[in-house]
């Protein structure tokens, strides 16, 4: 057996190293993601770019570090290891803005396939440039303590065992952690730093040289320090100063107040035209730059966007002076869609509700406009699909407004199921509508959704929205409805008409289509495809 070399630790500081390593590893791995979504948002292909990398480098660690241990078996080389990783670590949380703007396509180029390309290739370099090296070097720490321990006296088996069970238990706790506490209450750049900080805490556990403690202990001062200016910086650099903002009327003018929720990063940002003189309140979530979830106009409650399309929809029922409609928004964000409808509609809606599933963003609907206080209309927080089911209301209106990070549809929010389960919750007259962000009505994407809902709805249609990539996508339990909006507000004469004019019948799927199903709906693949 090879004689322990001087200085190295006793088992339960190794063990210790191994449980705070494996909960840093989570909390980066876990925050990452997060860390990423206002730039390139929290899709799948984010998610696996950031497991891929964590996995790639884990895997050198592991190969690095059994080869170094078994040259250098000393629990202080394996303290040094850590102490490089946390100084790895530091620079995520502030570089990853940087990194982010510096990889934004040009406004002119975007198009629905270069975001998506710049969602997968842009978090990639991302996460290989500022994740890649910290974990790399943090996947040596089983090996480092696996052997240490059998220099100890341990055999080969218990060592492993111990090392993978106590590093697996620490993973367990880094991974609870940021979702259930850290992100919410610190912040997303906090967390990325206490994951350096857990590991000069372990490097402390093992060093038994004085120096190597004084490092150690001026590092974890320098982490908080860290912390507490990263406190006065913005989670996101404002982008209204950057020449690509510059090059369109509209440009964000003021941040009026940012968060991290518990789904996603949530910023309420002021715009104004300098062409025109407007200015409007918008809401982004995650990487949405000039994209938007809520508006809210300077005046009136026509907002020169797709959401002006929907709020047509009551229009399509004549008798809705003596028999007002019933509305239900499934993907309400801060209530844009239920402040235009009231707004325009007044009495001819009996409701509007709209369903959010972030309690934060929900909380917003006041700030953009929409007073549900003392009238039947409601903000209901919770899954859409979750809150369909749940209720067994019937309305005359249900639209779907709901994205997963500006890629796609959610999966479960696109199928053949889904679809069934919202004609079950319409009323006979009843309309569903659908806002499909796609650059080609006869691509993959409208095809698959058209044939999903044609498996449904005997009767479709579709109407563009002029100057956008969204489409709204119509369906009706009369095979022989009408979807021509007609005889409503003034104010929508001129929505109206651009809508009569992009109004056609639901392009014809062709051989090739999916049914999406909720087994299988590759909704986000199908967004990527020409």
């Amino acid at each position: 057996m090879t004689k322990p070399a001087s200085g190295d630790a006793s088992r339960g500081a190794l063990l210790t190293a191994a449980a705070l390593s494996g909960a840093g590893v989570m909390v980066i791995e876990l925050t990452a993601a997060r860390a990423l979504a206002p730039w390139f948002g929290a899709s799948l292909y984010v998610w696996t770019n950031v497991i891929g990398v964590v996995l790639l480098a884990l895997a050198a660690g592991y190969w690095v570090g059994g080869r170094l241990v078994d040259r250098h078996p000393d629990a202080g080389i394996l303290a040094r290891v850590l102490l490089i990783g946390a100084a790895l670590s530091l620079p995520a949380p502030f570089l990853t803005s940087t990194l982010g703007e510096w990889l934004l396509p040009e406004p002119e180029a975007l198009s629905p396939f270069v975001a998506t390309s710049h969602v997968v290739i842009g978090s990639l370099v991302v996460t290989l440039v500022l994740f890649a090296p910290p974990i790399m070097l943090l996947g040596m720490v089983g090996p480092f303590v696996t052997r240490c321990l059998v220099d100890s006296g341990l055999d080969g088996g218990t060592a492993a065992g111990r090392t993978l069970a106590i590093s697996t238990l620490g993973s367990l706790a880094g991974t609870y952690l940021p979702a259930h506490f850290l992100i919410e209450e610190v912040g997303v750049r906090a967390t990325l730093l206490i994951a350096p900080g857990l590991f000069v805490i372990a490097a402390l556990v093992l060093f038994a040289r004085r120096r190597g403690r004084a490092v150690a202990a001026g590092m974890l001062l320098a982490i908080g320090g860290l912390a507490a200016w990263g406190e006065t910086m913005p989670i996101r650099a404002a982008l209204s100063s950057t020449p690509r903002q510059r090059r369109t009327d509209w440009h964000e003018v003021a941040v009026v107040d940012e968060m991290e929720s518990a789904y996603q990063y949530v910023r309420v940002t002021r715009w104004s035209n300098g062409a025109t003189g407007k200015s409007e309140l918008r809401l982004s979530l995650d990487e949405g730059l000039t994209e938007f979830h809520s508006i809210k106009p300077g005046t009136g409650y026509l907002t020169g966007k797709y959401y002006d399309h929907f709020a047509l929809l009551p229009e399509l029922f004549p008798n809705r002076a003596s028999d007002p409609v019933d509305v239900i928004v499934l993907g309400g964000g801060a209530g844009t869609m239920g402040r235009t409808l009231r707004g325009l509609h007044g009495d001819a809606i009996r409701r509007v509700l709209c369903v959010e599933i972030d309690p934060e963003v929900a909380a917003l609907h006041e700030r953009f406009g929409w007073k549900t206080e003392g009238t039947p209309d409601a903000m209901l927080v919770g899954d859409a699909r979750v809150v369909l089911a749940a209720t067994e209301a019937a309305f005359d209106i249900i639209i779907l407004d709901a994205y997963a990070k500006q890629i796609a549809i959610p999966p479960h929010l696109g199928t053949v199921e889904f679809f069934q389960l919202v004609k079950q919750r319409l009323t006979p007259r009843g309309v569903f509508a659908i806002n499909v962000s796609v650059p080609n009505l006869r691509g993959p994407l409208m095809r698959a959704l058209g044939r999903t809902l044609g498996e449904v709805f005997p009767g479709t249609a579709v109407a563009s929205v002029p100057g956008s990539w969204n489409v709204v996508l119509l369906a009706a339990l009369d095979s022989h409805g009408d979807f021509r909006p007609r005889g409503g507000p003034k104010a929508l004469d001129e929505v109206r008409q651009k809508f009569l004019t992009g109004l056609l019948p639901a392009p014809e799927p062709g051989d090739g289509a999916e049914v999406l199903e909720d087994d299988r709906a590759p909704l986000e693949r199908l967004a990527r495809a020409r």
